[in-house]
Protein backbone atom coordinates (compact mmCIF):
# COMPACT_ATOMS: atom_id res chain seq x y z
CA UNK A 1 0.00 0.00 0.00
CA UNK A 2 1.22 3.61 -0.20
CA UNK A 3 2.71 4.96 2.39
CA UNK A 4 2.94 8.87 3.33
CA UNK A 5 4.82 9.76 6.60
CA UNK A 6 5.75 13.47 7.50
CA UNK A 7 6.87 13.33 11.59
CA UNK A 8 5.69 16.51 11.90
CA UNK A 9 2.26 16.54 10.87
CA UNK A 10 -0.46 15.28 13.27
CA UNK A 11 -2.55 12.27 11.66
CA UNK A 12 -6.42 13.24 11.98
CA UNK A 13 -6.84 9.57 10.35
CA UNK A 14 -5.10 6.17 9.07
CA UNK A 15 -4.26 6.18 5.40
CA UNK A 16 -6.95 5.13 3.13
CA UNK A 17 -6.49 3.20 0.03
CA UNK A 18 -9.61 4.58 -2.51
CA UNK A 19 -9.32 4.25 -5.19
CA UNK A 20 -5.76 3.24 -5.88
CA UNK A 21 -4.57 6.55 -4.03
CA UNK A 22 -3.29 7.16 -0.47
CA UNK A 23 -5.07 10.00 0.92
CA UNK A 24 -3.68 11.39 3.86
CA UNK A 25 -5.75 13.88 6.75
CA UNK A 26 -3.58 15.92 8.59
CA UNK A 27 -3.94 19.29 10.49
CA UNK A 28 -0.43 21.27 10.72
CA UNK A 29 0.61 21.81 14.23
CA UNK A 30 1.25 25.95 14.23
CA UNK A 31 4.91 26.60 12.98
CA UNK A 32 6.32 23.15 14.13
CA UNK A 33 6.11 21.98 10.48
CA UNK A 34 8.64 24.60 9.27
CA UNK A 35 11.94 22.60 8.10
CA UNK A 36 10.46 18.70 8.44
CA UNK A 37 11.26 15.95 6.34
CA UNK A 38 8.25 14.47 4.35
CA UNK A 39 8.37 10.89 2.61
CA UNK A 40 5.97 8.93 0.45
CA UNK A 41 5.32 6.36 -2.15
CA UNK A 42 3.81 5.14 -5.23
CA UNK A 43 3.78 1.86 -6.25
CA UNK A 44 2.58 -0.32 -9.35
CA UNK A 45 0.97 -3.41 -8.40
CA UNK A 46 -0.31 -6.22 -10.28
CA UNK A 47 -4.52 -5.30 -11.21
CA UNK A 48 -7.49 -6.87 -9.45
CA UNK A 49 -10.38 -7.20 -10.84
CA UNK A 50 -11.39 -5.65 -14.15
CA UNK A 51 -10.25 -6.78 -18.10
CA UNK A 52 -8.09 -9.55 -18.16
CA UNK A 53 -5.80 -7.22 -20.12
CA UNK A 54 -5.02 -4.97 -17.73
CA UNK A 55 -2.24 -6.06 -15.62
CA UNK A 56 -1.03 -3.19 -13.71
CA UNK A 57 -2.95 -0.46 -11.55
CA UNK A 58 -0.99 2.43 -10.32
CA UNK A 59 -1.05 3.42 -6.64
CA UNK A 60 -0.14 6.84 -6.31
CA UNK A 61 -0.08 9.00 -3.08
CA UNK A 62 -1.76 11.82 -2.17
CA UNK A 63 0.12 14.65 -0.61
CA UNK A 64 -0.94 18.20 1.08
CA UNK A 65 0.95 21.10 1.17
CA UNK A 66 -0.41 23.43 3.91
CA UNK A 67 -1.39 27.16 3.42
CA UNK A 68 1.84 29.41 4.65
CA UNK A 69 4.06 26.67 3.93
CA UNK A 70 5.94 25.64 0.68
CA UNK A 71 7.72 22.23 -0.10
CA UNK A 72 10.96 22.52 -1.49
CA UNK A 73 14.31 20.39 -1.68
CA UNK A 74 12.57 17.85 -3.56
CA UNK A 75 14.50 14.24 -3.49
CA UNK A 76 13.13 11.36 -6.05
CA UNK A 77 14.22 7.78 -6.86
CA UNK A 78 12.41 5.48 -8.94
CA UNK A 79 13.05 1.12 -8.85
CA UNK A 80 11.24 -1.16 -11.67
CA UNK A 81 12.85 -4.48 -10.63
CA UNK A 82 11.27 -6.48 -13.83
CA UNK A 83 12.39 -3.92 -16.55
CA UNK A 84 16.12 -3.24 -14.50
CA UNK A 85 15.14 0.73 -14.73
CA UNK A 86 15.90 3.34 -12.33
CA UNK A 87 15.98 7.07 -12.14
CA UNK A 88 16.68 9.72 -9.81
CA UNK A 89 15.02 12.69 -12.28
CA UNK A 90 11.45 13.72 -10.97
CA UNK A 91 9.39 14.75 -14.29
CA UNK A 92 6.13 16.61 -14.48
CA UNK A 93 3.99 12.87 -15.54
CA UNK A 94 5.14 12.31 -11.67
CA UNK A 95 2.70 14.94 -10.39
CA UNK A 96 -0.93 15.51 -10.80
CA UNK A 97 -2.41 18.14 -9.09
CA UNK A 98 -5.76 18.20 -7.46
CA UNK A 99 -5.74 21.92 -6.14
CA UNK A 100 -2.53 23.90 -6.58
CA UNK A 101 0.08 24.72 -9.92
CA UNK A 102 2.90 22.58 -10.51
CA UNK A 103 5.51 24.97 -13.12
CA UNK A 104 7.43 23.88 -15.35
CA UNK A 105 10.76 23.79 -13.79
CA UNK A 106 9.88 20.14 -12.06
CA UNK A 107 13.53 18.62 -11.34
CA UNK A 108 15.52 21.84 -10.95
CA UNK A 109 17.19 21.96 -8.09
CA UNK A 110 15.17 24.98 -6.62
CA UNK A 111 11.70 23.28 -7.74
CA UNK A 112 9.11 24.14 -5.06
CA UNK A 113 5.34 23.55 -4.53
CA UNK A 114 3.08 26.19 -2.74
CA UNK A 115 -0.21 25.43 -0.90
CA UNK A 116 -2.65 22.32 -2.45
CA UNK A 117 -3.42 19.38 -3.24
CA UNK A 118 -1.34 16.89 -5.32
CA UNK A 119 -1.08 13.34 -6.27
CA UNK A 120 2.15 11.89 -6.72
CA UNK A 121 2.23 8.38 -9.11
CA UNK A 122 4.76 6.26 -11.13
CA UNK A 123 4.07 3.87 -13.96
CA UNK A 124 6.20 0.97 -15.03
CA UNK A 125 6.09 -3.34 -14.52
CA UNK A 126 4.00 -4.56 -11.13
CA UNK A 127 6.42 -4.28 -8.59
CA UNK A 128 7.73 -0.92 -9.57
CA UNK A 129 8.11 1.74 -6.72
CA UNK A 130 8.94 5.16 -6.45
CA UNK A 131 9.91 7.27 -3.65
CA UNK A 132 9.48 10.97 -3.03
CA UNK A 133 10.86 13.24 -0.22
CA UNK A 134 10.88 17.41 0.44
CA UNK A 135 10.79 19.79 3.24
CA UNK A 136 8.44 21.83 4.40
CA UNK A 137 9.21 25.54 4.40
CA UNK A 138 7.62 28.29 6.39
CA UNK A 139 6.53 31.00 3.50
CA UNK A 140 4.03 33.70 2.79
CA UNK A 141 2.69 32.57 0.00
CA UNK A 142 -1.17 33.09 0.16
CA UNK A 143 -1.41 35.58 2.94
CA UNK A 144 1.61 37.97 2.80
CA UNK A 145 0.63 41.29 3.26
CA UNK A 146 3.83 42.13 0.96
CA UNK A 147 1.95 40.11 -1.80
CA UNK A 148 -1.79 41.98 -1.40
CA UNK A 149 -0.40 45.36 -0.88
CA UNK A 150 1.56 47.66 -3.36
CA UNK A 151 5.20 47.30 -4.55
CA UNK A 152 7.54 47.80 -6.88
CA UNK A 153 10.47 45.62 -7.88
CA UNK A 154 13.19 46.29 -9.70
CA UNK A 155 15.05 42.98 -11.41
CA UNK A 156 18.47 42.13 -13.50
CA UNK A 157 18.69 39.28 -15.32
CA UNK A 158 20.98 37.08 -17.23
CA UNK A 159 22.16 33.66 -18.21
CA UNK A 160 24.88 31.46 -16.47
CA UNK A 161 26.04 30.88 -20.73
CA UNK A 162 26.24 34.56 -21.44
CA UNK A 163 26.44 36.49 -18.33
CA UNK A 164 28.28 39.33 -20.42
CA UNK A 165 24.77 40.46 -21.41
CA UNK A 166 22.29 41.62 -18.51
CA UNK A 167 18.35 42.83 -18.46
CA UNK A 168 16.30 44.70 -16.67
CA UNK A 169 12.66 44.85 -15.74
CA UNK A 170 10.10 46.53 -13.57
CA UNK A 171 7.44 44.98 -11.49
CA UNK A 172 4.49 47.00 -10.29
CA UNK A 173 2.78 45.17 -7.22
CA UNK A 174 -1.05 45.94 -6.63
CA UNK A 175 -3.38 43.97 -5.04
CA UNK A 176 -1.40 40.71 -5.56
CA UNK A 177 -2.12 41.07 -9.66
CA UNK A 178 1.92 42.11 -11.75
CA UNK A 179 2.01 44.01 -14.22
CA UNK A 180 5.55 44.80 -15.92
CA UNK A 181 7.61 46.21 -18.54
CA UNK A 182 10.98 45.97 -19.90
CA UNK A 183 13.02 47.96 -22.45
CA UNK A 184 16.19 46.27 -23.41
CA UNK A 185 19.31 47.38 -26.01
CA UNK A 186 21.64 44.23 -27.07
CA UNK A 187 24.47 45.10 -29.26
CA UNK A 188 26.05 42.28 -31.87
CA UNK A 189 29.65 41.71 -31.47
CA UNK A 190 31.64 42.94 -34.28
CA UNK A 191 31.78 40.78 -37.30
CA UNK A 192 34.31 40.83 -40.23
CA UNK A 193 31.25 39.95 -42.66
CA UNK A 194 28.42 41.61 -41.37
CA UNK A 195 27.35 45.00 -39.35
CA UNK A 196 23.79 45.73 -37.79
CA UNK A 197 22.41 47.78 -35.25
CA UNK A 198 21.70 47.74 -31.66
CA UNK A 199 18.61 45.00 -31.10
CA UNK A 200 15.81 47.30 -29.49
CA UNK A 201 13.30 45.04 -27.23
CA UNK A 202 10.50 46.04 -25.54
CA UNK A 203 8.18 43.93 -23.19
CA UNK A 204 5.00 44.18 -20.99
CA UNK A 205 4.14 41.04 -18.41
CA UNK A 206 0.96 40.44 -16.62
CA UNK A 207 0.61 37.97 -13.60
CA UNK A 208 0.17 37.60 -10.19
CA UNK A 209 2.67 37.39 -6.82
CA UNK A 210 1.89 34.34 -4.34
CA UNK A 211 4.46 35.70 -1.24
CA UNK A 212 8.08 35.62 -2.77
CA UNK A 213 6.84 33.86 -6.03
CA UNK A 214 6.14 36.03 -9.21
CA UNK A 215 4.32 34.10 -12.43
CA UNK A 216 3.11 35.42 -15.45
CA UNK A 217 3.31 35.88 -19.34
CA UNK A 218 5.80 38.07 -20.89
CA UNK A 219 4.77 39.72 -24.27
CA UNK A 220 8.20 40.53 -26.20
CA UNK A 221 8.90 42.04 -29.05
CA UNK A 222 11.92 43.87 -31.11
CA UNK A 223 11.86 46.38 -33.50
CA UNK A 224 12.83 45.68 -36.75
CA UNK A 225 16.59 45.84 -37.48
CA UNK A 226 18.88 45.94 -40.62
CA UNK A 227 21.65 43.26 -41.04
CA UNK A 228 23.95 44.36 -43.82
CA UNK A 229 25.80 41.37 -44.98
CA UNK A 230 29.40 42.03 -47.35
CA UNK A 231 33.08 40.37 -47.32
CA UNK A 232 32.12 37.25 -49.20
CA UNK A 233 32.13 36.35 -53.22
CA UNK A 234 28.53 37.29 -52.79
CA UNK A 235 27.89 41.49 -53.79
CA UNK A 236 26.54 42.96 -50.29
CA UNK A 237 22.83 42.65 -49.15
CA UNK A 238 20.82 43.62 -46.40
CA UNK A 239 18.51 41.89 -44.16
CA UNK A 240 15.77 42.85 -42.05
CA UNK A 241 14.97 41.47 -38.97
CA UNK A 242 12.20 40.95 -36.13
CA UNK A 243 10.92 38.99 -33.24
CA UNK A 244 8.51 38.20 -31.13
CA UNK A 245 8.05 36.21 -28.07
CA UNK A 246 5.85 34.89 -25.47
CA UNK A 247 7.87 33.79 -22.21
CA UNK A 248 5.61 31.82 -19.27
CA UNK A 249 7.42 32.38 -16.40
CA UNK A 250 8.12 31.96 -13.09
CA UNK A 251 10.76 34.04 -10.96
CA UNK A 252 11.72 33.10 -7.45
CA UNK A 253 12.86 36.03 -5.22
CA UNK A 254 15.12 35.04 -2.66
CA UNK A 255 15.75 36.69 0.67
CA UNK A 256 19.54 37.54 -0.43
CA UNK A 257 18.61 39.76 -2.81
CA UNK A 258 19.22 36.84 -5.64
CA UNK A 259 16.51 35.59 -7.91
CA UNK A 260 16.27 32.45 -10.22
CA UNK A 261 13.90 32.38 -13.25
CA UNK A 262 12.50 29.17 -15.07
CA UNK A 263 10.81 30.03 -18.40
CA UNK A 264 8.45 28.27 -21.55
CA UNK A 265 8.29 30.21 -24.16
CA UNK A 266 7.55 30.26 -28.29
CA UNK A 267 8.48 33.07 -30.89
CA UNK A 268 8.23 34.48 -34.07
CA UNK A 269 11.05 35.18 -36.21
CA UNK A 270 10.92 37.22 -39.16
CA UNK A 271 13.21 38.03 -42.21
CA UNK A 272 12.25 40.53 -44.77
CA UNK A 273 15.17 39.65 -47.50
CA UNK A 274 16.84 42.10 -49.64
CA UNK A 275 16.64 42.25 -53.46
CA UNK A 276 20.10 42.09 -54.07
CA UNK A 277 20.15 38.43 -51.29
CA UNK A 278 21.46 35.44 -52.76
CA UNK A 279 18.67 34.49 -55.76
CA UNK A 280 16.92 31.76 -53.52
CA UNK A 281 15.90 34.35 -50.80
CA UNK A 282 16.12 37.65 -53.01
CA UNK A 283 13.27 39.42 -51.62
CA UNK A 284 11.53 36.96 -50.07
CA UNK A 285 9.52 37.87 -46.64
CA UNK A 286 10.23 34.12 -44.24
CA UNK A 287 8.30 33.48 -41.01
CA UNK A 288 9.47 30.40 -38.40
CA UNK A 289 8.70 30.05 -35.36
CA UNK A 290 9.94 28.22 -32.91
CA UNK A 291 9.61 26.86 -29.04
CA UNK A 292 12.08 26.50 -26.13
CA UNK A 293 12.64 25.98 -21.98
CA UNK A 294 15.14 27.71 -19.40
CA UNK A 295 16.21 25.23 -18.30
CA UNK A 296 15.80 22.62 -21.10
CA UNK A 297 18.12 20.56 -23.67
CA UNK A 298 19.59 23.94 -25.11
CA UNK A 299 19.96 26.15 -21.96
CA UNK A 300 20.69 23.89 -19.35
CA UNK A 301 20.51 26.40 -16.22
CA UNK A 302 17.94 28.73 -15.05
CA UNK A 303 17.98 32.15 -15.48
CA UNK A 304 19.31 34.04 -12.65
CA UNK A 305 19.67 37.59 -11.42
CA UNK A 306 19.44 40.02 -8.53
CA UNK A 307 15.94 42.29 -7.29
CA UNK A 308 15.47 45.15 -5.43
CA UNK A 309 12.29 47.00 -3.92
CA UNK A 310 11.93 50.30 -5.24
CA UNK A 311 11.75 52.66 -1.82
Amino acid sequence: MSRTRCPSVVWLSAVLLVGGVAQVAAAADGDSLDGKRCTLQARVVMASGGSAYVMAEQQPARFTIPKGYRATAFKYSFHDPKSGYESQKLSSGNLRVVHGFVSADVGAADFSLGPGEYIFVVGGFPGAVGTLSYTLTRSEDLDDPSGAGRRTIEVVIWSPAYSQHKQKATYHVDGGKVRGEMHDSFEYPKSEYWTCGPLITDGTFTGEISGHVITGVWKMRSQPHRMHFFGTDHPDWDRVDTFTQTLEVRVVLHSDGSLTETVEGSGVTELQWGPTAPDVVAGKHETNRYKFSIPGEDHPQSIVGEWNEKQ
